[in-house]
């Protein structure tokens, strides 16, 4: 604060500009016309408050292109979240940042291909068990990759509301998650095929009342648990309809039986 200077002439233009860019009802409108009317230096933090007002300069450029970024919004697809708070950030008379030029430039770009599109029921499918999955995950785990986490939810969030998305989003997801996408695409055990489980990896329906190594019947594709959040399959068991972890079913009796 050493080297701040009071010009009133400085400030009053200033203030004259936020006003024009709409912008007198905010609190560094009112605190610049207000410095503009008294024609005095502000005091204490007041100071720091003004310098970096001056440093930002003119907001009418930043207003116009938060205008502009908002009509990007429609369009955006999973970005249309981010796309809006950059317009937000914008409107309020703040600076572009570097990372909002490098979303605006992505999604200029999405626009250009022209690749959105509506989710498919497989990308729904893909999104539900992607959400169960993560959901399943330690907290601590995602709280070192913020980043990450916030576009697979906001991505899945789109999904879910029928929104448009490209087919870039649908690689991120599966990308994030190779190991779960590997289980679920997996033909390994295919709807129809008899399979072997010992009756306790049942934990669902009456797979409390199995025990020892049982025949099933594949029932569903692969899908994730919503209770345990792992790739599990329907199977049934003596006519008992139950649900099993992929990782439990065996092509023969006597493999299931040497996992023991």
């Amino acid at each position: 604060m050493d080297d701040f200077k009071w010009n009133h002439d400085e400030v009053s233009s200033l203030a004259k500009k936020w006003n024009e860019a709409g912008l007198s009802n905010t609190s560094s409108g009112r605190f610049l016309n207000d410095l503009a009317a008294k024609g005095k230096p502000p005091m204490g933090r007041g100071i720091s408050w003004l310098m970096d007002l001056l440093e930002k300069g003119d907001p009418r450029p930043w207003v116009e292109l938060g205008k502009a970024v908002a009509d990007l919004a429609p369009k955006a697809g999973t970005d249309a979240e981010t796309v809006m708070n950059i317009a937000r950030h914008l409107s309020n008379g703040d600076p572009l940042k570097d990372w909002h030029r490098e979303v605006i430039e992505r999604v200029k770009g999405k626009i250009l291909q022209g690749g959105q599109r509506v989710p498919t029921p497989q990308d729904k499918e893909l999104a539900r068990s992607l959400e169960n999955y993560k959901a399943g995950q330690s907290p601590f785990y995602w709280a070192h990759r913020s980043g990450s986490s916030n576009k697979i939810d906001r991505i899945i969030r789109v999904i879910n509301s029928g929104g448009e998305i490209c087919d870039d989003d649908i690689n991120y997801l599966r990308s994030s998650f190779k190991g779960v996408v590997r289980e679920l695409d997996s033909a390994d055990h295919p709807v129809g095929c008899l399979r072997w489980i010992e009756g306790a990896a049942m934990y669902s329906g009456a797979g409390h009342r199995i025990t020892g190594v049982v025949a099933c019947i594949v029932m569903s594709k692969p899908f994730v648990d919503n209770a345990h959040r792992v790739v599990s399959v329907n199977v049934m068991v003596n006519d008992t309809l139950g649900v099993v972890r992929m990782k439990s079913l065996f092509t023969s009796a006597d493999a299931c039986k040497n996992t023991k």
